[in-house]
């Protein structure tokens, strides 16, 4: 087996992980799908996903929860593909995530009045 068949074969495997096409991985832009649970995935994944970032260089596939959608978009097109997986930046993003879905709860929770 060579380099490119190994290759294929991963981006294979990892397409039936996420629930998208191998060529997505190749496209020039990210891709997000939602996140299913799949049989042929492997046996020890937890799907589906809340949130799973798989990149081979090109782009980056997101398989999500679709409730989750919108912060993982700005968070992939913000940075290069291979800049989103330096702790860093996942970091800013999380403090952020953790900080709104904070004001979410509240909202919820505690009738607290968004501000206008």
């Amino acid at each position: 087996m060579n380099n490119s068949q190994i290759i294929s074969t991963a981006m294979a495997q990892s397409a039936t992980d996420l629930g998208c096409a191998p060529e997505d991985f190749i496209k020039a832009k990210n891709i997000i799908v939602e996140s299913t649970a799949d049989p042929n995935a492997r046996k020890y994944l937890k799907l589906p996903f809340i949130c799973d970032l798989v990149s081979y260089g090109n782009n980056i596939v997101a398989s999500v929860d679709m409730k989750y959608k919108d912060i993982v978009e700005q968070y992939i097109n913000r940075f290069a593909p291979e800049h989103c997986f330096e702790t860093p930046n996942m970091q800013k993003h999380i403090d952020l995530i953790i900080n709104v879905f904070s004001w979410i709860s509240m909202v919820e929770t505690r009738g607290v009045e968004p501000l206008s």
